[in-house]
């Protein structure tokens, strides 16, 4: 998108009256269950962590592009009000959804858009960021997904089963209600403000606990405090060339404990190697992959174009072949199948009401 493009969406959207602004300005219901369904409160809390854990150096790291950036800096500059960094920051996140917002991105993160010096701290692989943002696109075009969101009627055991869901497929922690899926599915723009501001704290959302506690049934919240793991590590670095094997055995401590403290030696091990050869050079930390096959992010956006095609034309949702052949050309086993998927995802996402025994909101 040229910048042009983009100031003119943005001018559009101003003298529409639909530009989105700061979330945060608003009064959250006193009901603790309101709240828990509010998608605003939601962001609130999001942007809360976000500034208490912002870090002004990151500004310099993942500097904006230049079209965004010009515009802040115009904004900032008719403004009586002092900006801090992360409210800059932030204004970033409402630019992009205010033009961005109205329309599925099918594209992959291009780091060829990157400023350089932002590219040398790139992993080989996926970095934390560039993977929340595939899953979360992955999850939103994921009919399974949409299936489980609409099971039941109890706002507590629908998180607990969506979340689940997300859990085992896609090795993340996003723990909303469902008003708030729906919300982002009715305003799309909320949606896209709402995943770039969590984008940068993804260590937060990816599920990076102890695969062996979690078999063993111990609950991540409780693992640091069933076995003596810093009373090790203190040990250690107190006495680091003693033999600790019998100091080990005398902890008594559980299998899953045991293999915590292998796997964290051999990680230790590998990344303070990489930090005295590169001289402690700054890198994005690489998404770690789930044990397990996810939902490919490739089959997900072409589901994506054809909900938009359903979208314009919806008589296409009872027929799969015509639907078919007006994405792929063909309607031959595998195409009808993930035309089929298409649909499913439009009913169940975009169109569904509680005569169809799904919850939502009819357009």
């Amino acid at each position: 998108m040229t910048y042009k493009e983009f100031r003119d969406r943005i001018v559009n959207r101003l003298k529409s009256g639909e530009f989105i602004g700061d979330f945060s300005n608003y009064e959250p219901s006193s009901n603790k269950w309101e709240q828990y369904r509010q998608l605003k409160y939601w962001i609130n809390g999001v942007e809360e962590q976000a500034e208490k854990n912002f870090r002004e150096e990151l500004l310099s790291l993942h500097e904006m592009d230049d079209m965004i950036k010009r515009m802040i800096e115009l904004l900032v500059e008719e403004s009586s009000i002092t900006f801090t960094p992360f409210m800059k920051y932030r204004m970033q996140f409402v630019l992009l959804a205010n033009a961005f917002g109205n329309e599925p991105d099918f594209d992959r993160t291009s780091r060829n858009s990157m400023p350089a010096a932002v590219k040398k701290l790139l992993p080989k692989d996926f970095s934390l960021h560039e993977r929340f943002m595939e899953n979360m696109k992955t999850i939103w075009a994921d009919p399974r997904f949409w299936s489980i969101h609409h099971e039941v009627d109890d706002i507590p055991k629908g998180v607990e089963l969506v979340t689940r869901y997300i859990e085992q497929h896609y090795g993340m922690e996003i723990r909303f209600p469902a008003v708030v899926w729906q919300q982002m599915v009715r305003k799309p723009f909320h949606r896209y403000y709402l995943w770039s501001l969590m984008c940068t704290m993804a260590s937060c959302y990816f599920l990076l606990g102890s695969p062996y506690a979690k078999e063993a049934g111990i609950a991540e919240s409780n693992r640091l405090d069933s076995a003596p793991y810093k009373q090790v590590l203190e040990n250690y670095l107190k006495y680091p060339k003693s033999d600790l094997k019998g100091y080990l055995a005398a902890q008594g401590l559980p299998l899953y404990a045991l293999k915590d403290i292998r796997d964290l030696g051999k990680q230790l091990n590998d990344n303070a190697n990489w930090c005295l050869k590169t001289d402690n050079k700054y890198v994005a930390a690489t998404a770690r992959n789930i044990h397990r096959r996810q939902p490919t992010w490739y089959r997900a956006m072409k589901r994506e174009k054809m909900v938009l095609l359903l979208k314009q034309q919806t008589n296409l949702a009872e027929k799969p072949a015509a639907l078919a052949r007006a994405h792929f050309g063909n309607a031959k086993d595998v195409e009808l199948t993930q035309a089929m998927e298409a649909i499913d995802l439009f009913q169940k996402r975009e169109y569904f009401d509680s005569e169809n025994n799904y919850k939502g909101w009819t357009p």
